[in-house]
């Protein structure tokens, strides 16, 4: 039993040697090129995902660039916007306050020439009155020339009257004289 434990402790072993050689043969040289395979799909995983990587990069720059383009003219254009609305801003601060000195100016002038007709109706009235205050001069003078004509006319009667009455009383005395001297 020794010699069968020990041919069973050496055959087996080489039995079980001699079956694995041709498995592990097989499996050796078809090993590298499942390795070299799987090295290679692994390479081509990579190579892909480096690919798909750069791909999305470039989209990702591409679209950052898109959307940069697209926030400066945006930007470009509230700027514009904004710029447009202060500058019409600013006219129409301009506008309001010409308009302002200009309905200043106007309400001056106003206010002048209001005090200037004031001061013509002034003097007109002043000279409304000065005419008729010489209308009634003109009128009194001349009532009071009708009247001075007619007193003339009446002295120039009295005096008519006088020199008769002094003719006569010369007359008379002339009359009395000669009647006291015949």
């Amino acid at each position: 039993m020794k010699n069968k434990a020990t041919v069973l402790y050496f055959v087996v072993p080489i039995v079980l040697v001699l079956i694995f050689i041709p498995i592990f043969w097989r499996f050796n040289s078809t090993y590298e090129a499942k390795e070299a395979q799987r090295a290679e799909v692994i390479h081509q995983k990579k190579v892909a995902e480096i690919a798909e990587q750069d791909r999305q990069r470039q989209k990702a720059i591409d679209d950052s660039l898109v959307t940069q383009a697209r926030r400066q003219k945006e930007k470009k254009e509230r700027d514009d916007r904004l710029q447009k609305e202060r500058d019409e801003r600013e006219a129409a601060v301009q506008a309001r306050n010409k308009s302002a000195n200009d309905s200043q100016g106007l309400k001056n002038r106003i206010d002048r020439l209001t005090r200037d007709v004031e001061a013509v109706k002034a003097d007109i009235a002043k000279l409304d009155a000065d005419e008729v205050k010489q209308r009634q001069e003109a009128d009194g003078s001349k009532q009071y020339v009708v009247l001075a004509e007619a007193n003339v006319k009446n002295l120039s009667q009295v005096l008519d009257r006088i020199q008769a009455a002094d003719a006569a009383a010369e007359a008379a005395a002339k009359a009395a004289a000669a009647a006291k001297k015949s």
